[in-house]
This record gives structure tokens, C-alpha cells and sequence, in this order.
């Protein structure tokens, strides 16, 4: 038997390093009194230790979202030479290639990590696992429709109840004179 890892795993492990690595990176700029901002920190600790458990609908979930953020990443970077002059990024470049080169290298590292989280969760292997066991789902689908089954039968109970509750309206055939 081949020793295969989890694609969920190795995302969550990936997501995990990721956001442990940005919160260690906001604690060192908040203690020298940097500015920074960041979207993964905690949201992508937490997403990895879901994906490291094996949590199926986290691993939908977190695969929409980043489906969407890179395409609005590719926007973006489609969109950026309308939204900052060329000749002002090649001004800032020769006054300071090293901060230049460091703030787009971080994005474009976070970016290439995104896609391979969505490429880790859009395997072959992975939506075999999105769809293990379609008893499973089926199990899931029998209880939804006997809680639906209780309650409308919880439903009509109350209906007769409140119906025996209610007087007889004057004029009825049984009502002597």
C-alpha cells in the first residue's frame, strides 16, 4: 500500500504554517511598532487545524474562498498598471529596490501558496474524499427527513389539540333550543 497523504492534510499543514508563520510576523511588528496587515493569521490556523482533522465541508468552504480571492488576485494584478503609474513604480524602485522587491515578493508568495491550497483541495484524491461514502451521505439525508417527519407530526398534534380547544360556534346542528 503506497503511503499517500491526505490532500486535506497536506493543506491544513500548509494553511497552519502559514498562519502560525504570519502571527509570529504581526507579533514582531506590533512589538517594534510596524504597520502591517495581513488576512490569514488566525482564520488560517484555524482553517488548517479543521483541515488537519479532515473536515470535509472546511475543505469546500476554504476552496470557494480561495477560488474567489484568486480571482480577484488576478484582477488585480490585471487592473495595477491603471492603478499605479509605471513611472512611480520604477521612482520607488530606484530610491529603494530591496522594500520594493520585499513588498510585492510577500503577496506574490501568498498568492502561489493560495493557489496550491486550492490545487491540493481540488485533486482527484480530494473530491474522492469530498464523496467517500455515499452511505454516509445518505444516513445524514434519513435523519433530515425523520426530524422533518417528527415535526410535522408534532405539527398535526397541535393542530387537533388547538382544533378540540375551540368552541362550538351558536347555530350548530347539535345546539338544542
Amino acid at each position: 500500500m503506497e503511503n499517500v497523504i491526505n490532500p486535506f492534510k497536506r493543506a491544513g499543514i500548509g494553511l497552519l504554517t502559514i498562519g502560525l508563520l504570519d502571527i509570529g510576523v504581526m507579533v514582531y511588528c506590533i512589538m517594534n511598532r510596524i504597520s502591517y496587515s495581513s488576512n490569514f493569521n488566525i482564520f488560517a490556523v484555524i482553517a488548517g487545524i479543521f483541515l488537519l482533522r479532515g473536515g470535509v465541508k472546511t475543505a469546500r468552504v476554504i476552496r470557494w474562498f480561495f477560488a474567489f480571492f484568486i480571482f480577484g488576485c488576478f484582477g488585480v494584478i490585471l487592473l495595477f498598471p491603471l492603478l499605479l503609474p509605471l513611472d512611480l513604480l520604477a521612482t520607488q524602485f530606484k530610491s529603494n529596490p530591496v522594500g520594493v522587491l520585499f513588498s510585492y515578493s510577500i503577496p506574490a508568495l501568498y498568492l502561489a501558496i493560495i493557489i496550491w491550497i486550492y490545487l491540493e483541495l481540488s485533486t482527484t484524491s480530494s473530491k474522492e474524499i469530498y464523496n467517500l461514502n455515499p452511505a454516509i451521505g445518505n444516513f445524514a439525508e434519513d435523519v433530515r427527513h425523520r426530524r422533518r417527519r417528527r415535526i410535522k407530526i408534532l405539527q398535526a398534534f397541535g393542530n387537533v389539540a388547538d382544533l378540540v380547544k375551540l368552541p362550538i360556534p351558536k347555530g350548530v346542528e347539535g345546539e338544542k333550543k
